[in-house]
């Protein structure tokens, strides 16, 4: 409310602690108002009722934002729809016969109580729609629909490996999210593991990474520079030669255990770049060598984003398990995640100056700067090849660092 002056013959306005308040004064005999003191009131006045006016303002209340009624799924990996990977390799015309994530999904569901109208679909990018409803249409109250995309980027098989980006825009009359972005990324390669002169055309572990939006940090610039010796295919500086030594956010623990116990452990490959055939993950009880398979991916998906299940061309490459206790991880038979337990001999060999051993690595999951607790990415390199470490590539959930 704006304040009020009411002045009297012998007191006149002041100012106190924000209220307009009379005092006697002395100077004009204590009958009648000090002419000076009252003209620098009443803009003073003026000036406070102002002030009171925009606090009864600022105290109204703001309504809640309105909620988002389209919830976005990615189907491929089952979160939150918010960015749609992608893969291929060589021209379109006539593409090398390997697996690849070519295309990717997104399910839009309705979680509000009316029906909602999704008017249109904006692609920015090399991509397309290729599979949706005939649009406009209405999607009613809990139902949902699918909205499939194929990338579509190519250049000259001299081109080196690229990462290309774009936008796909979700229009719809949604009072929360009317025009929905979702991040598209995608990953393309000229050929196959190699080109015809036998050097690497892979992606490197750092381009996986901004391609799946990850944000924690493969490694700083207070890190080990790359070891020397041979460096094909490597994503320099993380290639330490096998070196069990930690960079950026990596975690070192040769034995995991679940984070909650009464919950099971999920893993799910998310990338495949080695040799022309499937690759299976393996557990261990800690003190044992009894391998206890996982997951086993196609043996056509061997240079792809989330492979799918060996003799499957429509399930991805993901398992779950309870363990008993500490555990540790096994890939083909041959690396661990105890380094104690691989050969170090060519690690040595290629300069690691001990201990060695490090052909599994781990790193927290982090994507849009928050942490996923209980979650990591597992990058493998077989046998200290060329230490890239995207010989395969699996997010795990639901694990910690097991107590020694």
């Amino acid at each position: 409310m704006v304040p009020t002056l009411t002045p009297t013959l012998d007191k006149e306005p002041i100012a106190v602690d924000g209220r307009l308040s009379v005092e006697p004064d002395p100077g004009a005999g204590g009958n009648m108002l000090n002419p000076v003191r009252n003209a620098l009131a009443r803009p003073l006045a003026a000036a406070l009722g102002l002030t009171a006016l925009l606090i009864g303002c600022a105290q109204t209340s703001v309504p809640a934002p309105t909620p988002q009624l389209f919830t976005v799924e990615n189907v491929d990996s089952g979160s939150d729809g918010t960015r749609l990977v992608f893969n291929r390799i060589g021209a379109l015309a006539s593409p090398p016969a390997v697996g690849v994530h070519n295309r990717g999904t997104l399910r839009l569901h309705n979680t509000g109580t009316d029906t909602l109208h999704l008017s249109s679909l904006g692609v920015d990018g090399p991509w397309t729609v290729t599979s949706t409803p005939a649009l406009p249409t209405d999607v009613t109250a809990g139902a949902s629909v699918d909205v499939t995309l194929t990338f579509t980027a190519e250049a000259t098989l001299t081109t080196p490996t690229t990462l290309f980006a774009g936008t796909l825009t979700i229009n719809s009359d949604d009072p929360g999210a009317s025009a929905f972005p979702v991040t598209l990324s995608g990953l393309w390669q000229p050929y196959p593991e190699r080109d015809p002169n036998g050097q690497y055309t892979e992606p490197t572990l750092q381009q996986i990474h901004d391609a799946m939006g990850w944000t924690f940090a493969l490694n700083t610039a207070s890190d080990a520079a790359a070891l020397s010796g041979v460096n094909n295919g490597s994503n320099v500086p993380i290639n330490q030669r096998g070196w069990v030594h930690a960079q950026g956010d990596e975690v070192l623990s040769a034995y995991w255990q679940a984070a909650d116990a009464a919950q099971p452990v999920t893993v799910q490959e998310v990338g495949a770049w080695s040799s022309s055939d499937a690759s299976t993950l393996y557990r261990y009880a800690r003190g044992t060598s009894t391998l206890v398979k996982v997951l086993t991916h196609s043996a056509t998906d061997y240079q792809s984003l989330f492979p799918h299940a060996d003799g499957s061309t429509t399930k991805f490459a993901q398992a779950s398990f309870t363990p008993s206790g500490a555990f540790g991880f096994n890939m083909d038979g041959y690396e661990y995640s105890d380094p104690a337990n691989n050969d170090q001999a060519k690690d040595r060999a290629n300069g690691c100056p001990g201990p060695c051993g490090q052909h599994l690595r781990f790193w927290p999951l982090t994507a849009g700067g928050q942490v996923m607790p209980g979650a990591y990415v597992m990058g493998v390199d077989y046998q200290s090849m060329n230490d890239d470490y995207q010989d395969d590539l699996f997010i795990i959930r639901n694990i910690t660092p097991a107590t020694p």
